[in-house]
């Protein structure tokens, strides 16, 4: 992993979002950031050359309502 996500870390996020983190739940929040930092990381590493990019899914939305 590129990058550790220490208590500090979780800690300076959580301020930042105006979010109170007691020091019980400082370890589950780092655990749960590592896993998803991890699950990025193995989605970036996927070959995806020559894959085109899916539809946006927002444009058959609009198209849905305009007809109304």
């Amino acid at each position: 992993m590129s990058a550790e996500i220490t208590k500090e870390l979780v800690a300076h996020v959580a301020k930042l979002g105006m979010i109170k983190i007691d020091n019980d739940e400082m370890s589950e929040y780092q655990n749960h950031l590592t896993k998803i930092l991890k699950s990025i990381e193995e989605l970036e590493a996927v070959n995806t050359e020559g894959v085109k990019p899916f539809a946006n899914p927002m444009r058959e939305c609009l198209d849905l309502f305009s007809n109304h």
